[in-house]
This record gives C-alpha cells, sequence and structure tokens, in this order.
C-alpha cells in the first residue's frame, strides 16, 4: 500500500491537469463567444450599411412624390468670427430632405420564412425599366457579399410595397412562394 507521501505528488499533477484543463476549456468558451458577438456586430454593421444604401437607390432611381418618406433635417457647418477674434463653428439648418422609410424586418414575419426583407411604401405603379435596373443592382450587390436575394413589387392594404429581400439557399423556393402569393393575392 503506498504512503501518503508516494500518492501526494500523484495527486497534485492530476489535479494541476484538471485545473488546466478546466482553464483552457473556458478560455476556449470565453473566445467562441467573443467571436459570435465579433460576427453579430459585423452583421448588424452590414444590414445598416445595406439599408442606408437601399434608401439612396430608392430616392435616386424614383421620384420624391412616388415613394413614402420622412423629412429630416440638413445642417451646414458655419464659422463665425467672435468681436474678440476667436473663431467659432456653428451647425445651421439649411432644409429638410426627403429620406425614404425603409421597414425593416429580420424575421420575415410576412413572407413566413427565414429571411430578412427591406419595405418600401411606393405609390402607384413603377416604370418596368426602373424596376428591372433596381432588382440588377440589388442581386449584384448580394452577388458581391456572397449572399442570394431578391427584389420585387406587390401590393397590400392597398399600397405598393416594393422589398427587398435576403434569404439563405435552402429558403429560396418558399421565399419566391411567398413572393408570388403576396404579388397575386387580392387584397381590394
Amino acid at each position: 500500500m503506498p504512503s501518503v507521501i508516494e500518492e501526494l505528488p500523484r495527486k497534485i499533477a492530476y489535479t494541476v491537469v484538471k485545473v488546466f484543463g478546466f482553464c483552457k476549456q473556458k478560455i476556449m468558451e470565453y473566445q467562441q463567444q467573443q467571436l459570435e458577438e465579433e460576427k453579430q456586430r459585423r452583421w448588424n454593421n452590414f444590414l445598416g450599411q445595406t439599408r442606408f444604401k437601399l434608401m439612396k437607390l430608392v430616392k435616386e432611381q424614383i421620384s420624391d412624390d412616388q415613394f413614402d418618406y420622412e423629412l429630416q433635417p440638413d445642417f451646414e457647418n458655419q464659422e463665425i468670427i467672435q468681436a474678440d477674434g476667436s473663431k467659432s463653428i456653428y451647425r445651421i439648418r439649411i432644409e429638410d430632405k426627403k429620406v425614404p422609410i425603409c421597414e425593416f424586418d429580420k424575421a420575415g414575419r410576412e413572407f413566413q420564412v427565414a429571411c430578412i426583407v427591406f419595405r418600401f411604401t411606393i405609390f402607384g405603379e413603377l416604370d418596368s425599366d426602373i424596376l428591372l435596373k433596381m432588382k440588377e443592382k440589388w442581386v449584384y450587390y448580394m452577388k458581391n457579399n456572397g449572399l442570394y436575394g431578391i427584389a420585387d413589387t406587390y401590393k397590400k392594404d392597398d399600397l405598393h410595397r416594393l422589398v427587398f429581400i435576403i434569404y439563405e439557399k435552402i429558403n429560396e423556393r418558399a421565399v419566391k412562394s411567398a413572393l408570388f402569393h403576396l404579388k397575386n393575392s387580392q387584397n381590394y
């Protein structure tokens, strides 16, 4: 039977190995969590940039009276020289810009499929050339970013909707089917 003195170094080594393994596991979990948070932050930044680019695209391609918009103030920096010779910079409101309202849906509730939808309300029908140009730009943007997407219009609640959709390849058929049903449903 081994004595306590002989057994002690083995127990210490065993405990050190266990503690080292536990610490290594916790560090790996922490690094994985940090990677997930960074990935989510980058994805949210991408969605924000995409939304801004779509708002810019809609504003460029469609006339102001044809989309639902909100007014945002436009400011300009103006330098003023004080009586004592010091300079101050003031922001002066120049005008209000018309900015398209972009509804953002991460869950794809209207399509009942896992997709991301950017939706604009438009008034009247869009010219087919304009719609085609917007669709081409959207598909090109999606391919450059390694994603799948589609753009189209449909009518719901007597309002025309222009949608830009991001989806996964496995959901392509379901998204296109839902869009087809929305386009051909009679909501008059």
